[in-house]
C-alpha cells in the first residue's frame, strides 16, 4: 500500500500519509491540514512505532470532514464568484464519474487549466470517453425513466419469469432488462439525445424476437442480443419490453402509470400525488365498479371529463392511452382483451397546443420535437450534477441558458453535458448569507 517495504522508513511513511490526504480531500494540504496529521503521526510513532503511525494517521483521513463532504463554495462562502480549480475539478469528477477527480484532473488544477469554457471542455470530453463514466450516465438513466421497477413488477405471465440462474435470458424480466442496458449503452453516445424516443434500432435476443415478431439469425442460446431494426409499430424506449411491462399491472397495462412516468420524466411535469380524502377515494371506488367492462379509451374519457379526477388526468392520461396497443408485457395487440379494436390516437395536452398524435410511435416523435423535452432533461441534468437538492424548474435562467446551449450544438447527450459544466451555474456560486 505505501510504497515503502517491510520496514519503512520515517521519511517514506510520513510521505505516503500525507500523499493519500491530498488525494482523499483532493486538494493540497494546507498548512493546517498536513500539521495536523503530522502531529497524529508523530504522537503514535513514538510509542507504537511506524507501522501503527500509518496506520492511525490513515484512519484520521478517513474520518476527516475534508474527505466525508465536499464543499464547493468559491474562495470567499459571503462572496460570489467561481469555484477554486481543484474545488472545480472535484465537482466535475462526481458530476460525471461519480468519484474523486483523477490524476489528469488534478493536474489541470494544480497548472490552472480549468479557467476558462475551452478548457474545461477538453476534461469534460476526455472524461465522457471513460467506459466508468458512461455506464455512470447510463444507470442514471435507467433509473431516471424508472425501469428499475421491472426487477420487482410482477406480471402474470409464465414467460415473464421463466429464466433460471443458469440461463437468465429465457425469461422477459431479465432479457427486457439487458434490451434497456444495451439501447442505452449504444444509443446516448451516438445521435442526437432525441434517439431515445425515436431510434429505430434496438439490441435483443430470441426470446424478445418472439415477442417483438421480428426475426433474428439463428442464435446458440438466448444470452445472444443483436442489433434489429424494428418494425413500424417499434421504435424508442417507450415501446420496449422494459419500460411497458415495468409500467403495468400483474394482468393488464396500466395507462395512468405509463403516462405518469411520459409526463415526469419527459417533460418535467408534476405528478399529482394520489388523493386521500376518503369522499374521493369512495367516489373513485365507486367508478371503478361502474367502468369495470369499459375499455380504457372509455376510463380515460370518464377520468378526463369528471370531477375530481379530470383536473389531474387532463394532463397525462392521453400518453399511456397511446402506448395501449401494448399488453402487460409489451406484445403489440390491435384488440383488447374483450375483442374490441384499440384506437391510440390522442389528443396531446395544451403543452402540446392540443396536437394529434395516431400512435405511440407519432407521439414520442412529437415529444422530441417539442422544446420541453430538451427544457426537461437539461433541468434534471443540472439538478443532478449540483448534488444539492437543488429543485430549478425547466424555466429557471440556469436551466434555459444550458437548453439554449444545448439546441445550438449537436443535441447529444455529450453537449447536453459539456453545456453544463461551462454553464456558470455549475462552475460559480452565489454568496451565502452570514450567520
Amino acid at each position: 500500500m505505501t510504497g515503502c517495504g517491510a520496514a519503512p522508513t520515517d521519511t517514506c511513511a510520513k510521505t505516503f500519509v500525507l500523499s493519500f490526504a491530498e488525494k482523499a480531500y483532493r486538494h493540497p494540504l494546507s498548512a493546517a491540514e498536513s500539521s495536523s496529521l503530522s502531529q497524529v503521526y508523530d504522537e503514535v510513532k513514538a510509542t507504537f512505532g511506524i507501522p501503527e503511525a500509518v496506520q492511525n494517521s490513515v484512519y484520521a483521513v478517513m474520518q476527516s470532514p475534508q474527505l466525508l463532504y465536499r464543499s464547493e463554495l468559491g474562495d470567499s462562502k459571503d462572496q460570489a464568484g467561481p469555484l477554486t480549480p481543484y474545488e472545480l475539478a472535484s465537482s466535475l469528477s462526481y458530476f460525471l464519474a461519480d468519484g474523486p477527480p483523477d490524476a489528469e484532473l488534478q493536474n489541470a488544477a494544480r497548472q490552472n487549466r480549468l479557467g476558462t469554457a475551452a478548457d474545461i471542455a477538453v476534461q469534460v470530453d476526455r472524461i465522457l470517453a471513460l467506459p466508468q463514466t458512461r455506464t455512470n450516465f447510463q444507470t442514471a438513466i435507467f433509473s431516471y425513466f424508472q425501469l428499475d421497477n421491472l426487477a420487482t413488477v410482477k406480471i402474470d405471465d409464465p414467460a415473464f419469469t421463466s429464466g433460471s440462474a443458469a440461463k437468465p435470458y429465457t425469461g422477459v424480466r431479465e432479457s427486457a432488462y439487458h434490451e434497456v442496458e444495451l439501447f442505452l449503452q449504444n444509443t446516448l453516445w451516438s445521435g442526437p439525445l432525441t434517439g431515445l424516443l425515436t431510434a429505430k434500432k434496438s439490441y435483443i435476443n430470441t426470446t424478445l424476437a418472439q415477442l417483438y415478431g421480428v426475426t433474428i439469425p439463428a442464435q446458440s442460446d438466448e444470452s445472444k442480443f443483436v442489433a434489429v431494426d424494428l418494425p413500424a409499430n417499434r421504435g424508442g424506449l417507450f415501446t420496449q419490453v422494459g419500460f411497458l411491462a415495468a409500467n403495468s399491472r400483474p394482468d393488464v397495462p396500466s395507462v395512468v402509470a405509463r403516462g405518469l412516468v411520459v409526463n415526469k420524466s419527459m417533460l418535467c411535469q408534476s405528478n399529482p400525488p394520489f388523493p386521500t380524502d376518503p369522499g374521493i377515494l369512495a367516489m373513485i371506488e365507486e367508478a371503478g365498479t361502474h367502468l369495470a367492462t369499459a375499455s380504457e379509451r372509455e376510463r380515460s374519457k370518464y377520468r378526463v371529463e369528471t370531477s375530481p379526477c379530470l383536473g389531474c388526468h387532463r394532463v397525462f392520461d392521453a400518453y399511456g392511452l397511446a402506448l395501449d396497443n401494448y399488453d402487460n408485457l409489451g406484445r403489440y395487440r390491435t384488440m383488447d382483451p374483450q375483442g374490441r379494436p384499440i384506437d391510440s390516437s390522442v389528443t396531446l395536452p395544451a403543452l402540446f397546443d392540443n396536437q394529434v398524435a395516431k400512435d405511440t410511435v407519432d407521439m414520442q416523435q412529437k415529444i422530441a420535437d417539442n422544446p420541453g423535452f430538451a427544457s426537461c432533461f437539461s433541468r434534471n441534468m443540472l439538478n443532478w450534477a449540483l448534488a444539492e437538492g437543488s429543485q430549478l424548474t425547466p424555466s429557471s435562467c440556469a436551466t434555459q441558458a444550458v437548453a439554449k446551449a444545448f439546441n445550438q450544438s449537436d443535441k447529444s447527450l455529450s453537449s447536453m453535458l459539456r453545456a453544463i459544466a461551462v454553464s456558470k451555474a455549475f462552475t460559480n456560486r452565489n454568496a451565502g448569507a452570514n450567520q
